[in-house]
């Protein structure tokens, strides 16, 4: 069922590796409100899994495409390339942030609906336990270097990876740049199109902090976290807009039914992710989100 088109123009920006098949189910239940879908696939996929979204009026894949590896740095920068092409594109009220193992639990005009209130879903913990994410020097951004289990034949230096630890000896040198406040959360988010323009320009401008979170631990967690709270103070904050489940074994949870999603749809949340590619689930969703 088409959605009819919103007041509020919303870009979903979508960090793609594995799962085009659910991100296809996602395009089709936005399709007709309006959305704009902006996809960055790791290097390390092929683009031509998503070949069947290809050419759709509401999908745009960016060219500017990071090998992505958990816990580093590219991470970070796959998302500022989807902020500035999004911004580049369009002046969009909101900006939201998902993964291609995400889908809608909410019907998509409520979906809207919540994301457009005057308010920026993001967490922003600020606990001491965390700070050494920061503080610490950490490279993750290479098979060589990444801290899930990679074969040991494949843990090879090469001059890409010299090149980065040559700069993490230079920022060793220097010195990371003092953080009066440091925030963490979740990596997903809803921010404005002013507030996303706003931490865009903080990124652009200020080399030394760019390069000192991009050797640190995680920093998709609190990166762009803390930008906002250094330009988006005055908004309120609301949680994460995506659904995780950490309570079950193995965390985070993949969703194979629909039955095991109760949680997901009381939450507030107006996304879920970690959905499986099973066409019978992905329908079974798709006609909850159609019901409202």
């Amino acid at each position: 069922m088409q959605q009819q088109a919103t007041a509020v123009t919303l870009a979903v920006l979508v960090l793609a590796y594995t799962r085009p098949a659910v991100l296809r189910a996602t395009v089709d239940m936005f399709a007709g409100s309006g959305a704009t879908f902006f996809v960055h696939v790791d290097a390390k996929a092929e683009l031509s899994a998503f070949a069947a979204l290809q050419g759709r009026p509401d999908v745009v894949f960016i060219e500017d495409r990071q090998t992505v590896f958990w816990g580093g740095f590219n991470m970070v920068l796959a998302e500022i390339a989807l902020i500035r092409h999004a911004l580049r594109h369009a002046a969009f009220d909101r900006l939201v942030l998902i993964s291609d193992d995400t889908v809608p639990i909410k019907a998509i005009g409520k979906l809207t609906e919540a994301l457009a209130a005057p308010t920026l879903w993001i967490v922003q913990n600020s606990l001491p336990e965390f700070r050494w994410r920061y503080d610490a020097f950490c490279y993750f951004d290479s098979l060589a270097t990444s801290p899930r289990h990679v074969h040991p034949r494949e843990r090879l230096f090469g001059p890409p990876e010299f090149a980065d630890l040559r700069d993490m000896m230079k920022l060793h040198q220097a010195g990371k740049q003092p953080l009066d406040r440091l925030v963490h959360g979740p990596q997903w988010w809803c921010l404005s199109g002013e507030v996303a323009a706003a931490v865009l320009a903080l990124h652009d401008a200020d080399s030394h902090r760019r390069e000192s979170f991009r050797f640190s631990a995680i920093p998709d967690e609190s990166y762009i976290h803390t930008l906002v709270a250094q330009c988006a103070g005055h908004w309120p904050k609301r949680g994460s807009p995506v659904f995780t489940d950490f309570d079950r074994d193995p965390k985070p949870y993949v969703f194979h039914n629909i039955d095991e999603l109760a949680a997901a749809f009381a939450s507030p949340r107006p996304f879920a992710r970690k959905i499986a590619e099973d066409a019978t689930l992905l329908a079974a969703i798709a006609a909850r989100v159609a019901q409202g």
